[in-house]
């Protein structure tokens, strides 16, 4: 069965209510070559190369990026203000320091006003 958003929670110094969505994109930093002479070689002859190979050194703090029905509980002087944040919903979750690093408002006539905000996890 897949794992489905419908009741995912976000908290972030207090609950932040009516949650629509949840991204969190997390990646690798940097990389090192650790190509060898017992690397894969593709082809033969003259058209022979080898498969370089890489091995991850460093891993970049994820950021979790939301969206919520409701201008939301964020100011201006909440940039950069850090604190926990937990993000839960069915088969992920996610608490770790982080820091608001963007909130926005959208508002259209007829249409209902939401929110955004991005957290950078501070990965210590």
């Amino acid at each position: 069965m897949a794992d489905t958003s419908q009741g995912s929670t976000v908290s972030f110094g207090g609950a932040i209510a009516s949650l629509l969505s949840i991204k969190i994109d997390a990646s690798a930093g940097g990389t090192t070559d650790c190509t060898s002479t017992t690397s894969t070689i593709l082809g033969s002859g003259a058209g022979a190369r080898i498969l370089k190979e890489l091995d991850c050194t460093s891993v970049e703090p994820a950021k979790v990026s939301i969206t919520f029905l409701g201008a939301g509980p964020f100011s201006i002087d909440d940039i950069g203000v850090k604190d926990t944040l937990s993000v839960s919903g069915t088969g992920f979750s996610v608490s770790a320091e982080a820091y608001l690093s963007k909130f926005g408002i959208g508002a259209s006539v007829g249409e209902l006003v939401t929110g955004s905000a991005e957290f950078q996890l501070t990965g210590g």
